[in-house]
């Protein structure tokens, strides 16, 4: 695997900190490229228990728990593929 570039001193502490609660395999690309995305943003990092399910690993329902403009978005972006 590519080594990461981390833009914050805490970037890689939270990004470490999710890896590990989710127990994420270093071959799951997209996992940690969602962890990767949300440690790096305060805010999302903040609302990880509204955008993540770290029990069935996976992402929560954006429709049925909007707590932020960041579900909206995921939402959108998901259903057009970006």
């Amino acid at each position: 695997m590519d080594e990461l570039l981390f833009t914050r001193s805490n970037h890689k502490t939270w990004y470490e900190s999710l890896r590990k609660e989710d127990n994420t395999h270093l071959e799951d690309k997209e996992r940690i490229a969602l962890f990767y995305l949300i440690a790096g943003n305060n805010d999302l990092y903040q609302k990880i228990a509204y955008i993540y399910e770290f029990k069935y690993h996976q992402i929560k329902d954006c429709l049925s728990n909007i707590k932020s403009g960041f579900f909206i978005w995921m939402c959108i972006t998901y259903s057009i593929g970006i």
